[in-house]
């Protein structure tokens, strides 16, 4: 009897053991164990250090010969690298820009408008950096050409012109004593291409057919008048 009382006391103790690790159905019992719940968690993406860490670039746009502001000039910052968008902006009517967002690393900022000379600076972004980068903009040489340098006063000419601001309104003239030709308007890009026709009121000569635009910029080619046209009989 006694080595009896000693087994079910041995049994029960392992029993107790095991409930402690895990729950166990009851003899008969249909019920599977229950499993220790898992806890998962989602972890944060991790924020892009370029972006947390940008900064901007800010200026102001102006006309090299007048030192007027320059409104509507686009300022682009260009990446050393090209991996990223470049960042593009205009200017205001004050010819201030800013440009907002500008990770770190090498740049390059181009300042462009229609009519002027591009500028590019070179610019290092730190991290929260605001860099101030101004520029002068000169405008463009204007080239004037004709179909032909010798003509007679009455004929007409092919004439072009690039250099001028889009939609400015340019004078043609005839020098040495000064003739009005005709007055025309630009193309978007600047540009005047048409036929003018030298005044019959033209002495035979050396003379320069001179091209006035109302923001001042002047370009001329020289001519050679050889005579009048010659009448033409309409019978």
């Amino acid at each position: 009897m006694l080595a009896a009382s000693a087994t079910v006391v041995l049994a029960v103790g392992i029993g107790a053991s095991v409930a402690s690790a895990e729950t166990v159905p009851a003899p008969g019992s249909s019920a599977s164990p229950t499993a220790s719940p898992t806890v998962s968690s989602t972890a944060s993406p991790a924020p892009d250090d370029d972006q947390t860490a940008a900064g901007e670039v800010t200026g102001t746009v102006t006309e090299a010969e007048t030192g007027n502001p320059l409104p509507g000039a686009t300022v682009s910052a260009v990446p050393n690298d090209s991996s990223e968008t470049t960042r593009r902006v205009t200017t205001m009517a004050n010819g201030d820009y800013r440009i907002v967002g500008v990770a770190p690393g090498g740049y390059k900022i181009v300042f462009e408008m229609e009519g002027f000379e591009p500028v590019t600076r070179a610019v290092a972004m730190q991290p929260y950096g605001i860099q101030t980068v101004d520029a002068e903009l000169s405008p463009l040489s204007v080239e004037v050409t004709v179909d032909r340098t010798s003509l007679a006063a009455g004929e007409s000419v092919q004439l072009d012109a690039t250099g001028f601001r889009a939609g400015e309104r340019v004078d043609v003239e005839v020098h040495s004593a000064p003739v009005r030709v005709a007055s025309f308007t630009t193309d978007a890009d600047g540009s005047l291409s048409t036929r003018i026709t030298v005044p019959t009121s033209v002495e035979p000569g050396v003379h320069e057919i001179v091209v006035i635009g109302e923001s001042g910029r002047t370009g001329s080619v020289t001519v050679t008048i050889t005579g009048s046209a010659p009448l033409i009989a309409t019978g």
